[in-house]
Parts: structure tokens; sequence; C-alpha cells
């Protein structure tokens, strides 16, 4: 049985991010793609709770042990469900990455540090790079 690894180098990750920064060098309106946002989700827990100190501030129980319990659980189940939208930020923050740039001959290590956010490496020799602000392009390898 024989088993075919496809291992990649560095290297490869690297030409694939020069060939995708000189496509947004090229095309800069690129940048200007905005991610798909999930809608904001209904969150039962945090009103649930937020109800039950409704209650207990209602029937003047201020010094009710339960009470910072039911506030801190709240903010814990408000914070599990936040959405935090800096698109508009980091795009900023890339467009300034990429201001005055010519088409790049190598790779560029700092650039690379400043733009992107995480790569993913699929099975099929293709990857995806995610950048700071969520525009996600692929290249293969």
């Amino acid at each position: 049985m024989c088993c075919r690894c496809s291992f990649i180098t560095d290297e490869q990750i690297e030409e694939a991010f020069v060939y995708l920064a000189n496509r947004i060098l090229s095309r800069k309106q690129v940048l200007e793609r905005k991610p798909n946002v999930e809608p904001f989700q209904y969150n039962s827990e945090f009103n649930k709770l937020g109800q039950r100190i409704k209650e207990l501030e209602a029937n003047g129980e201020y010094f009710s042990r339960e009470l910072p319990f039911l506030i801190f659980e709240r903010a814990k189940a408000f914070y599990n469900k936040a959405q935090i939208n800096d698109w508009e930020y980091n795009t900023e923050k890339m467009k300034h990455a990429f201001t005055g740039l010519e088409p790049l001959q190598e790779f560029d290590r700092e650039l690379f540090l400043k733009v992107i956010k995480q790569i993913t490496i699929h099975a099929n020799r293709r990857l995806s790079f995610e950048f700071i602000n969520g525009l996600i392009l692929d290249s293969t390898y």
C-alpha cells in the first residue's frame, strides 16, 4: 500500500502570498469585499437572566446574594454572543499596508504579518488566505 503525502514548504506559501498580494495591488477594489456576516442570534439565556434581575429589583431585593451572580452570568451570556464588526478598521489597515507598493518580486514578511490572519491548507493543493478584514482569497501550490 502506498501513501501519497503532499507536503507544503514555506517557499510555496510565500509564493502563493506574493501572487495574491500582487492580485490585490492590481485590483485594490478587492479589499472592499465585505465578508458574509452571520445575523444576530436571539440570546434566550441573556433575556431570562435579565428578567430575573428585573424581578429581584421590582421586589426591592437589592441586597439579595443572587443579584450579583445573575448580573455576572448575564454579562457572560452577552459576551458569548457578542460580535465584533471591525471590517472597516481592518480594511483601512490593509489599504495603508498596500499603499505605495509596487508589484512584489519576492516575499514581504512585514506585509504578510500585517495583513494575514490565517491560512488554511486544503488537501487538493489549494491554500485559503484569510486577511485581517475577513477577505478570503485562494491560491494553489
